[in-house]
C-alpha cells in the first residue's frame, strides 16, 4: 500500500512538472534592467586585478598622417592606467581600453535600447548617457553578450559630437578571463552626430563645431602579450 502510494506521488509530481513546462514563465535574462547588465559586466571584469599588454596601432585616417606604433599599457583595479610609447599615439583609450568601472549609476543615466544580433550572437543594447556636461561624451551604446558579459562592440558620440565605433575580438586566457586581441575603430572626426534620447537639444550644440571638416577613417589595434594578475606596483602609475 505504502509503496502505491509513494508510485502515486512520484507520478504526480512528475505529470505536474510536465504541465507547468508548457507554461512561458519569465527567464532571468527578460527581467535584467540596464542597471543589471552593467553589474555583470563589472562583475566579470572584476575578476582581472591588474594586466600589462602590448599594443600595435595602425591609424588610417583622412588627412591625418601617424605611424605605426607600439603601446605597452598598464592597468589595476579599479581604474588605474598607464601607457608607455615613444612619440605620439592616436589612440581612443576611453572605448579602446575596456573598464566598465567608469560607468558609474550616479553619474550615467542607463537604458535597454533591445536586443540585436550582432556576429551571430543575440546582444543587449545598452545606452549610457552622462547625467554631467562635465564627462565629455554625449552618449555611449555597448553591445554586451550576455554568456561571457564582455562588450562586443562600443559607439560612442564625443562632447564635440565626433563618433567612434569599435568592434573587438576576444580570446579567452588563462582559461577563464576574456581580453580583447583585436579591435578595429572606424572614427568620423568630422562634427556632430546628433543628441541623446535623454537630453533636450538647447545647449548641447555648444562646441560641436571642430574644424576637422572630412576626417573619417579607421584605427585597427592588436593586442600582444597579456601579463594577467601578476602584480603591478603603485609607482608606475605615479609615473607621468
Amino acid at each position: 500500500m505504502k509503496n502505491r502510494f509513494r508510485s502515486w506521488l512520484i507520478g504526480l509530481s512528475v505529470l505536474a512538472t510536465l504541465l507547468f513546462q508548457g507554461f512561458d514563465y519569465p527567464t532571468k535574462g527578460n527581467e535584467l534592467t540596464a542597471d543589471d547588465i552593467l553589474r555583470n559586466l563589472q562583475s566579470a571584469f572584476a575578476k582581472i586585478e591588474d594586466y600589462t599588454v602590448l599594443l600595435h596601432v595602425e591609424t588610417d585616417i583622412k588627412q591625418v598622417r601617424v605611424p605605426q606604433m607600439e603601446i605597452k599599457v598598464f592597468f589595476k583595479q579599479p581604474d588605474k592606467l598607464h601607457l608607455q610609447s615613444k612619440g605620439f599615439a592616436m589612440l581612443p583609450r576611453e572605448g579602446m581600453l575596456i573598464n566598465p568601472n567608469r560607468f558609474r549609476k550616479e553619474d550615467f543615466y542607463m537604458s535597454i535600447l533591445g536586443k540585436e544580433t550582432f556576429k551571430d550572437m543575440e546582444t543587449f543594447k545598452l545606452e549610457l548617457v552622462p547625467r554631467k556636461e562635465k564627462i565629455k561624451v554625449r552618449k555611449v551604446i555597448i553591445w554586451v553578450d550576455p554568456v561571457k558579459w564582455i562588450s562586443l562592440k562600443i559607439d560612442t558620440i564625443t562632447w564635440h559630437g565626433q563618433s567612434i565605433k569599435i568592434d573587438f575580438e576576444y580570446r579567452k586566457f588563462l582559461d577563464r578571463y576574456w581580453l580583447p586581441v583585436k579591435a578595429k575603430a572606424f572614427v568620423d572626426l568630422s562634427g556632430f552626430k546628433g543628441f541623446s534620447s535623454f537630453h533636450e537639444r538647447s545647449g548641447w550644440e555648444k562646441g560641436s563645431g571642430t574644424g576637422f571638416m572630412d576626417k573619417k577613417g579607421e584605427i585597427t589595434v592588436q593586442f600582444y602579450d597579456y601579463r594577467i594578475n601578476e602584480g603591478i606596483p603603485d609607482s608606475i602609475f605615479d609615473q607621468e
